[in-house]
Formats: C-alpha cells, sequence, structure tokens
C-alpha cells in the first residue's frame, strides 16, 4: 500500500524535534519604573476574589479556552498546489 505524500511528510514531521524559541529572560520582580527589586507581599488563592478582583478591573474574570489541536498537514502544506505533488 503506498501513502500520498501529505501522509509520507506528516509522518516524517512526527519524528523531528521541536526546539523551543530562544526568548530573552524577564525577571518580573524588576521594576519597570525605577529598576529596583519588587516583593511579594501575597499571594491570592480563593477564587472567588481573584475573580471580584478581575472583574473590578474589567479584566475577563474567566480561563480561556483551550485551543484546538492543529491539523499538522494543513500545516504542512498550507499554500502548496495538489499538482505539484
Amino acid at each position: 500500500m503506498t501513502r500520498s505524500l501529505p501522509a509520507q511528510l506528516a509522518q516524517v514531521a512526527s519524528y523531528l524535534p521541536v526546539f523551543p524559541v530562544p526568548s530573552p529572560a524577564v525577571d518580573v520582580l524588576d521594576c519597570p519604573e525605577c529598576g529596583g527589586r519588587l516583593r511579594l507581599l501575597a499571594t491570592i488563592k480563593q477564587r472567588e476574589v481573584i475573580e471580584k478582583i478581575l472583574s473590578h478591573l474589567g479584566l475577563p474574570a474567566a480561563p480561556p479556552e483551550d485551543a484546538p489541536p492543529a491539523d499538522i498537514e494543513a500545516n504542512l502544506f498550507a499554500g502548496a498546489r495538489r499538482d505539484t505533488w
């Protein structure tokens, strides 16, 4: 049984390593105003309190929905013409 080229490439792509993209390190405790060191005063763990604070600030209180899984073949062949396979 001969598989199509997209199926063969999708199988090969599944073995390729995924390398993380380097990003600059960000220290969230560095003050953006003066460069001084910020201190963590408290953590809030109660969901009701977090939702109340976020809604007061006009921010969404619900967590974002998960994105659907990507279709690897569609991504591999985006913009490719079928007659060139």
